[in-house]
This record gives structure tokens, C-alpha cells and sequence, in this order.
């Protein structure tokens, strides 16, 4: 699974590429490759049949792989398209209102998969997802057609690959942001890979109730996403993008209060990860408006846009590795110190 971060690197290598042949139009192509690319797993169950591990594993590898690149390929393109298609100055509300969409979607999706899932224990049952996912994403795939922009640069110069990813590098604000970002997600991911395992395993939830706290995580986002996105266009980026940083404090704390293995672990766990919810949405809307509105120049986008989304591609796949190394290197912590039960998830916290 580390693929699919990890093949965001080559946005670096096909930028230039993507603008002279046109955002859109790569987007839509690879877009739609990814998704037939989902639907050849519903292959897997004939594939099992065989009772062969080592076919089933180059085969689920392969999809993976092919998802992967094509998923770099068309974020890659989207990316310096929303700079385009979006005004700056309703940057944020935009983005909370995508925000809401999204996360409405989803808890939808987590809900009618969770009937599916439930229904019986038959195979089939993941086929059918499946199939739904596939026709849903090639529908969305024929939706991008109605959006505008995202034309060809013709004026793109042939450059070396070397020279268009310093180009940003040696902007000293970008630079600041790219580093800021990678300790961000050095002290985020690692802990929010693990959490569904820390409430399971540290504070004695059942696997069904860490669903649940998932849910109040995606409501809280719903519910904080416009007025965080009217403040970073009413405010501006930073002042919002520092508050989420600031606040994000009280969700480890929160963690280490939560009582384990009590009748109220449910309910202080669902406050503390609705709190989350709601800051790490005034993180990202302000931390998004801030990248697209003042550090992307509009001549250089595509440039700027590969450098960041393969700087996010390489971070993002060496947290969650990091958090696991972490893990497995303190599984034997059991310390009681100052009041506090420390145990193998406590650097993590601490991290982050």
C-alpha cells in the first residue's frame, strides 16, 4: 500500500507534460484508468481459486501499482487545474463546501458499505462494492468533463527535469512551507495510522465502536468546515492555518485522559476525536488557501504544484513507515510514571 504515496515522485518528472498536453485532458485519461484498473480486482476471487499465493500476489501488486501511477499521473494534473478554476478570494469557502460534499459522500458510503458488509458472509459481497465503486468513479470520471479550464500552456519550456524542480526549491518561502509541511506530517500521520489500534488495544473500544469514532471525526468536519473556510478568506491563510497548529495540542492530551476499559471510554473518545475533526479542518483549509493563493505563481504552476504533491508522496509514505518502525521498537513499554500508563503508543503521541 506504500506504493500509492510513494508514486507520487514522479509529478516531478512529467509536470512540464501534463501543461503542454493540457490538465484536463490527463486528468480525465488517467483518471478513468484507475478506476479499470480497481475494476480488475474483481478478478482476484478466480485468481484465489487457483491456490497460488505468489500469482494472487503479482497480480493484487501489479493493480496496485498501475492505480498508483495513474492516480500520481491525474493529481498531478489536478492540481495546478483547481489553482486555475478556483478564485482566490473564495479560496476557502470553496474548499469548505468540497469539504462538506465529501465527507457527506463518504459517511454515506461508510454506511452502505457497512449494510452490504453486514449482510452475510459470502464473498460476493465485497464484488459487489466493488462494482459500485468502479461505476461510481467512472460517472464521476464523465462528470470532470463539465468543469472548465485546464487548457494546454503552449508557452511551457523544455526544460531538464533538474532545473524545473530547483526552480521551486530555490524560492525560500516555498521551501519553508515544504519543510513545515513534512514535520507536520512526520508528527501527524504516524499517530492517526494506529489510532483505530490504540483504541482497540489501549483503551479497550470494540471494533464497531472505532468505526463510530471514525463517523464523528467525518460530522465534526462537516460542521467546522464553513466557518473555518469564511475565516481564511476573511482572515487570510496563516492566522488560520497557526490556530489549527496551536489547538491540534489538546488532541494528544485528549488521547492520554481518555479513561480505559470504562463505561465512559466511548463517550470521552468520540469528544476527543470530534475535537480533532473539527482543528485538523482549519488546518487544512488554511494550510491549502495558503499554498494555492500565495506561493504558486500563476506562470510557474505546474512546476510548483509537481514539486509539492511529490514532496506529500514521499512524507506520506515514510510516516506511516516510521510509525510502525516506532512501534514495533517500543512494543515492550509498560511504565507507569507520574500518574501516567505509558505503553508502546505513547512515543507516538508524543511525536505528535
Amino acid at each position: 500500500m506504500a506504493l500509492i504515496p510513494f508514486c507520487g515522485v514522479i509529478a516531478v518528472f512529467i509536470g512540464s507534460w501534463v501543461a503542454r498536453i493540457g490538465a484536463k485532458r490527463i486528468f480525465q485519461i488517467f483518471y478513468t484508468a484507475r478506476k479499470i484498473a480497481a475494476a480488475l480486482l474483481l478478478a482476484v476471487p478466480w485468481i484465489v481459486a487457483w491456490d497460488n499465493q505468489t500469482v494472487l500476489l503479482y497480480y493484487v501488486g501489479g493493480l496496485i501499482l498501475i492505480f498508483a501511477i495513474c492516480r500520481a499521473v491525474s493529481e498531478t494534473a489536478w492540481y495546478p487545474w483547481a489553482a486555475e478554476i478556483v478564485p482566490n478570494s473564495i479560496r476557502g469557502r470553496f474548499s469548505a463546501v468540497n469539504i462538506i460534499v465529501q465527507t457527506g459522500a463518504g459517511m454515506v458510503s461508510m454506511a452502505f458499505a457497512s449494510f452490504i458488509l453486514g449482510s452475510s458472509d459470502n464473498l460476493s459481497r465485497f464484488l459487489w462494492l466493488f462494482s459500485i465503486g468502479v461505476i461510481m468513479g467512472l460517472v464521476s470520471a464523465l462528470s470532470s468533463m463539465m468543469i472548465p479550464g485546464g487548457g494546454p500552456v503552449e508557452e511551457v519550456q523544455v526544460e531538464s527535469t533538474l532545473s524545473r524542480m530547483l526552480r521551486p526549491l530555490r524560492d525560500r518561502q516555498f521551501l519553508l512551507f515544504l519543510i513545515a509541511t513534512a514535520v507536520t506530517l512526520l508528527g501527524m500521520q504516524p499517530l492517526a495510522i494506529f489510532i483505530p489500534l490504540y483504541m482497540k488495544e489501549t483503551i479497550g473500544l470494540l471494533p464497531q465502536q472505532v468505526v463510530l469514532l471514525e463517523l464523528a471525526m467525518m460530522l465534526a468536519a462537516v460542521l467546522a468546515s464553513m466557518p473555518w473556510g469564511w475565516a481564511a478568506d476573511r482572515y487570510d491563510s496563516k492566522p488560520v492555518m497557526l490556530l489549527g497548529l496551536v489547538l491540534f495540542i489538546f488532541y494528544p492530551l485528549g488521547l492520554i485522559l481518555i479513561p480505559r476499559y470504562s463505561e465512559t471510554s466511548m463517550a470521552a473518545a468520540i469528544c476527543v476525536v470530534f475535537i480533532y475533526g473539527m482543528i485538523s479542518i482549519g488546518w487544512g483549509i488554511g494550510n491549502g488557501r495558503l499554498f494555492y493563493n500565495r506561493l504558486i505563481p500563476p506562470e510557474n504552476r505546474s512546476d510548483y504544484t509537481s514539486v509539492y504533491y511529490a514532496w506529500i508522496g514521499i512524507f506520506g509514505t515514510i510516516s506511516p513507515l516510521l510509525g510502525g518502525w516506532i512501534l514495533e521498537r517500543g512494543k515492550n513499554i509498560d511504565i507507569q510514571w507520574m500518574g501516567l500508563h505509558l505503553n508502546p503508543y505513547s512515543p507516538l503521541i508524543g511525536i505528535f
